[in-house]
């Protein structure tokens, strides 16, 4: 199972072990991604959240580059040619699909909603 955290560092786990996110920018990327609660993003939205008004015309390559390592990260088992189920694209843009928990904020906002009923 993974698990992600974007309070303080972004962090990524299959299980017990941590995984390789590489560079900062890769991170933004998935940091991005995972903010959209698996909502999509399009490849400008993840320009603009990553590289904002420093933007070069370079950015699209480098997202999708981001991409490619990120899918290679979440899924290494996947198969050459078959289709990703985490790291998943659509005309235009990307998404993460994930089980309900997976990121910290989810559960932070669970933990938060239960105190504010017991309370």
């Amino acid at each position: 199972m993974l698990t992600f955290a974007v309070l303080g560092e972004v962090r990524a786990w299959r299980g017990d072990h941590p995984l390789d996110l590489g560079p900062k920018q890769r991170r933004a990327v998935l940091a991005a991604l995972l903010l959209r609660c698996g909502r999509s993003a399009t490849v400008s939205d993840l320009v603009a959240d990553v590289w904002g008004e420093q933007a070069t015309a370079s950015a699209v390559g480098a997202l999708r580059n981001h991409v490619l390592h990120l899918r290679k990260a979440l899924e290494p088992e996947r198969a050459p040619g078959s289709p990703p189920t985490v790291l998943v694209g659509f005309d235009g843009g990307y998404a993460l699909r994930l089980p309900p928990g997976a990121v910290d904020t989810e559960l932070a906002d669970r933990y938060a909603a239960e105190a504010e009923r017991a309370a």
